[in-house]
């Protein structure tokens, strides 16, 4: 029988493109509502510099877990699952009552995002090759640069429009449909996953370098709106620390190996997306496209 991406190849990329335009989307969109919000529910400055940096911060630290999950649960199954995430807490943010548990629902709009990005690259790496592969990539960083842009766009217009009197609500809101939509072409289009042999994600490993991450991502995305307090600077001075420890033989594993060449790759990234995002920088993570790599498909094989 012909596979799914065989057939529909176009397909296939569209729905696995979505990901990194809907992440990149709702990294901007916020700053634009951001006064709305605070006039909208009453928030204070740090409670509206939450509601940006709580995505941030979430989407970058997990995007490590989000690409070694797919590695060994299958793409689809990560892409579908962070997909579904980020839908609900879109759904649960627009009808947040107070700023509390709109910046929760940042923090899992986030982790949702986080799931499912990865997912793109490996998904390309998967069912296309050659010439294929390259065009592939190249849509990838125009539907980064494009979420980027849009987002922007759309979110000022959504909040000018002010919709049956909501305010900032579309802005989140907005998402809602289209995830259901592309959950269920997705679940049409995307291929089934390979049988995996037995995996396990190594916790221990994952958490010292999230914590590694947080000690640089935190920093970098609030600690410019906080006029870069001491806690800043020492965060970020406990980080080449704790990289050594990352780089050396891991005492936590027990195979006591270093973490991978993805899982090197995705922390890079996920400074980057701290840098390039943080509140009051005009730039966007385009440099992701190339600052991020998965393994080559034979490696994800089971």
């Amino acid at each position: 029988m012909t596979s799914a991406p065989e057939r529909h190849p176009a397909r296939l990329l569209a729905v696995l493109l979505v990901a990194p335009f809907l992440a990149q989307a709702d990294a901007t969109i916020a700053n634009v509502a951001t006064p709305a919000i605070r006039a909208g529910l009453g928030a204070s400055a740090t409670a509206a510099q939450l509601v940006i940096g709580g995505y941030l911060i979430a989407y970058a630290v997990l995007l490590i877990t989000g690409a070694r999950l797919g590695q060994t649960h299958g793409y689809k199954r990560l892409f579908l699952a962070g997909l579904a995430v980020f839908g609900a807490s879109s759904l649960a943010g627009g009808l947040a009552p107070d700023p509390s548990l709109l910046v929760g629902m940042r923090v899992a709009q986030g982790a949702g995002a986080a799931l499912m990005y990865p997912q793109t690259l490996t998904g390309i790496q998967l069912h296309f090759t050659g010439r294929e592969r390259d065009h592939a990539i190249g849509l990838f960083t125009i539907a980064l640069a494009a979420g980027a842009v849009v987002g922007q766009l759309a979110g000022g217009a959504l909040i000018s429009a002010d919709i049956a009197g909501a305010s900032w609500r579309p802005v989140f809101l907005v998402n809602v449909p289209i995830c259901a939509a592309v959950m269920a072409v997705a679940l049409r289009v995307l291929p089934r996953d390979r049988r995996h042999a037995a995996a396990e994600v190594d916790l221990p490993g994952v958490a010292v370098l999230s914590v590694a991450l947080l000690l640089v991502v935190v920093p970098l995305t609030i600690g410019r709106s906080q006029g870069w307090p001491a806690w800043t600077w020492a965060c970020l001075a406990a980080f080449p620390p704790a990289a050594w420890l990352i780089t050396s033989p891991a005492p936590y594993s027990p195979s006591g190996m270093t973490p991978s060449k993805s899982s090197y790759s995705s922390g890079w990234s996920s400074v980057g997306i701290a840098s390039r995002f943080s509140p009051g920088s005009a730039a966007g993570p385009l440099g992701m496209a190339h600052d991020f790599s998965v393994p080559p498909a034979s490696s994800l094989k089971s």
